[in-house]
Formats: C-alpha cells, structure tokens, sequence
C-alpha cells in the first residue's frame, strides 16, 4: 500500500505500521505508568498494548 502524491510517495506501509506501533508503545508505557503511580492493574490492557506495538516494530523494520 502505498499513498502517492503525483510520482511522490508520501505514506507506504512500513511507515504507516511504524506510527501505529510507536502509539501502541505509548499506550503500553501508560498503562505501566498507571499500574505502578495508582496501584491499577489492568493486565490485559497492558499486555495487548505491548505485544501488538511490538508485532508492528518488528514487522515494519523487517519489510
């Protein structure tokens, strides 16, 4: 996928699952914040946040 401006390109998919992974690890580092500052577990919150962001790093730095 890739998003074109006439011959330029702007946004490919390696970018875009770049992004999404940087604010997924965001999310992730928030809900550790959370848990530790409040003594506020959501587990599984935490845990797809991390694991998701991380799938997106690697593969976008893979392809």
């Amino acid at each position: 996928m890739e998003i074109k401006n006439g011959k330029k390109v702007i946004l490919t998919d390696k970018t875009l699952c770049l992004i999404v992974g940087i604010q997924g690890l965001l999310c992730g580092i928030y809900w550790i914040v959370r848990a530790l500052a409040y003594d506020d577990m959501h587990l599984p919150e935490l845990l797809l946040s991390v694991f998701s962001s991380m799938a997106l790093i690697l593969y976008s730095l893979k392809r």
